[in-house]
């Protein structure tokens, strides 16, 4: 029966912290195209930012299959 709570147990930890790991890379991301965007009249950092915004996305998704 242990054994079982253990195997429960390694798919919830990895939802979890993958979770919170994946919205921060998208607030990161979010954050490093507002910063880029408000500061220059260039669109390669917001442009990057969106970026670092579909990297934690992918992430979401990642989860989802590995688990």
């Amino acid at each position: 029966m242990e054994k079982i709570a253990r195997m429960e147990l390694l798919p919830a930890r990895l939802l979890d912290y993958g979770s919170w790991l994946a919205s921060a890379v998208i607030r990161l991301g979010l954050a490093w195209a507002v910063i880029h965007w408000r500061s220059s009249a260039q669109d390669a950092g917001s442009l990057d930012g969106m970026r670092i915004v579909t990297a934690g996305i992918a992430l979401f998704v990642l989860l989802v299959v590995c688990v």
